[in-house]
């Protein structure tokens, strides 16, 4: 069992984005009770930096008119402040089986979030194996059940996972440049 002082940073990232939330959804009444205008939002695949590979999630949100420039930054804040909860409960998953505070190969532990099994499989590199390995074995076969790659969705491919590819790409220092209002 965690104690319920060491879930004090998962709170602190929670209600951070429920602050921000509640700024953001004021701004946009706001903006709609101004001058309203139609948006809608895509998202698509990019290339990342040459010395980081691969690609990356982009949302875009298309309005008709200028928006705040503040609102990307406050949805990227939103995304990540989850995402950090997620990862500090991992973390602290990983003391609770182990009781070793630090937990062992603490630098590997993330809430695994996969949208390909390959990706969740893989042993080498950061694997979902890798994030978990440490953690209750209960904990492990919960979190391979309800991976992203399971869901309906995820026949779409990665651009169909929407939300998962949010806290997939939200890993990395580059992901507030990837929400982006047009």
């Amino acid at each position: 069992m965690i104690p319920p002082s060491r879930l004090d940073g998962i709170y602190t990232r929670i209600d951070r984005a429920q602050v921000n939330t509640l700024r953001l959804r004021s701004e946009m009444a706001e903006y709609r009770i101004a001058a309203p205008a139609p948006f809608h939002f895509s998202s698509k695949m990019v290339p990342r930096h040459p010395l980081l590979g691969g690609a990356e999630g982009r949302i875009y949100f298309h309005f008709a008119k200028p928006v705040p420039p503040n609102w990307g930054l406050l949805f990227s804040d939103i995304v990540t402040d989850l995402r950090f909860a997620l990862d500090y409960l991992a973390y602290e998953l990983v003391i609770a089986n182990t009781r070793q505070d630090p937990p062992p190969d603490p630098r590997g532990i993330e809430f695994p979030v996969y949208l390909k099994r390959e990706g969740f499989k893989s042993h080498g590199g950061g694997g979902g194996w890798r994030q978990i390995h440490n953690m209750n074995v209960r904990v492990q076969a919960y979190l391979q059940r309800v991976q992203p790659y399971k869901t309906p969705q995820s026949k779409g491919g990665p651009e169909a996972c929407g939300s998962a590819q949010l806290l997939v790409d939200s890993v990395g220092l580059g992901f507030h440049a990837a929400v982006v209002a047009t």
